[in-house]
């Protein structure tokens, strides 16, 4: 049996959280380990030695260990919040493991899918202007990322509006956005929010390009997704959100708010360019981040595609192939 804890880190003293050091420029991964029927871990931090330490020093400073742990959440499969599952898997073989079905593939690094996504890339980054040795290097980016976390297989699925095994009064909402699986935990009663990276305080969280899960389907708008989800989050009553990563959360909609502004000056700045010309994603890309746009060039390509989508959905831009190569022209109604 585990030991409950005497002190407390939040006033929600059902949350607990945990920061792990990060490898990482967005610094430490927030995990949350939630009391309820069941004792469950949100999130885990990469796996490297100073994030299993510290989990580790963490939890016993609870009053928990690894063992008194039921289950855990993944809110999404990047690598900072999935990469100790295989450890504390090892280590405690009857804890299970639930994700999103679009997380899946990406945690359980399905062979098929792995190919499938990089052939993905290489052709939307290459229609888009980027050169094969500007390819080459992002692929060996992730590639580099793989070691931060071994596939792991995960037990059982949520989805959305689904209310998780052990948790009462928590449900499962589907925010697509940062990640097309990407899922939050939504207490009602508490207007509590466990957010991943759907909701950062201190940053933007990005919304990253994926294929889509089932091969050959077009390419999923992540943006567009990342806006309607946070639409739908600022409809519900909320008092607090824990983040994935950085502080506590107590002006919810504030946070909310700054990031759809975000999607509009992004759009306009856009659109700016566009007046000028006509212009490839990597054109753009190097328009709008002149001094960084190659520090991280997925990152960066994301951002730029994603707002080009929801111009595209306005009306307010078109593309057309100039060779291989796709190009965005401004409509003409758009520019006056």
């Amino acid at each position: 049996m585990f030991k409950i804890p005497l002190r407390k880190k939040h006033d929600d003293y059902h949350v607990f959280s945990f920061q792990i050091p990060t490898p990482f420029p967005i610094g430490a991964e927030n995990s949350y380990l939630l009391l309820g029927d069941k004792v469950t871990l949100v999130d885990t931090g990469p796996k490297t030695e100073k994030a299993w330490k510290t989990l580790i020093y963490q939890l016993n400073e609870q009053g928990f260990r690894i063992k008194d742990i039921d289950q855990i959440i993944l809110t999404h499969q990047h690598v900072d919040h999935s990469g100790l599952l295989g450890i504390i898997k090892e280590q405690h073989p009857k804890v299970r493991i639930y994700a999103h079905p679009w997380t899946i593939p990406w945690v359980e690094k399905d062979p098929e899918f792995i190919q499938q996504k990089l052939n993905f890339f290489r052709e939307l980054f290459s229609e888009n202007g980027l050169s094969w040795e500007q390819i080459q290097e992002i692929e060996h980016f992730y590639s580099d990322l793989d070691r931060f976390m071994d596939p792991i297989k995960i037990d059982g699925i949520l989805e959305d509006g689904m209310n998780p095994e052990g948790l009462r009064g928590w449900k499962v909402i589907h925010s697509p956005g940062h990640s097309l699986g990407h899922i939050v935990l939504y207490h009602e009663k508490r207007k509590i929010l466990i957010a991943g990276d759907h909701i950062i305080g201190h940053t933007s969280a990005g919304a990253f390009v994926e294929p889509s899960i089932e091969p050959n389907e077009p390419r999923p708008k992540s943006v567009l997704a990342y806006q309607e989800s946070l639409r739908d989050l600022r409809s519900l009553p909320l008092s607090r959100i824990y983040s994935g990563h950085g502080a506590v959360i107590d002006h919810p909609y504030e946070v909310i708010d700054n990031q759809l502004d975000r999607f509009e000056r992004k759009k306009k700045q856009l659109e700016g360019f566009l007046v000028e010309g006509d212009f490839t994603v990597y054109e753009l890309m190097k328009l709008t981040y002149p001094n960084r746009y190659y520090q991280h060039l997925a990152l960066y390509f994301a951002e730029v595609i994603g707002h080009l989508d929801l111009l595209e959905i306005e009306g307010k831009v078109s593309t057309y192939k100039q060779g291989h190569i796709i190009k965005y022209h401004l409509e003409k109604s758009s520019s006056h």
